[in-house]
């Protein structure tokens, strides 16, 4: 997850191009439905908490450095 100008930044990666992405891995648990009057299931997840994100294309003309 990224806000802001790294949110942007972001937006213009293209498939399959390598980045670096440093951050806070958190984890967190919530409650999912599976179906109409069914009890929702336990889920848990682990989300990165991006603080940078780098182009690691040798090509790129810019330096590909958010933050």
């Amino acid at each position: 997850m990224v806000w802001g100008g790294l949110a942007r930044f972001a937006q213009t990666l293209k498939k399959g191009e390598h980045v670096y992405v440093s951050g806070e891995l958190r984890y967190r648990d919530y409650d999912k439905e599976v179906g109409k009057g069914k009890d929702p299931v336990k889920t848990a997840v682990a989300e990165i908490h991006g603080a940078e994100i780098r182009r690691l294309d040798p090509r790129a003309s810019e330096d590909g450095t958010a933050t």
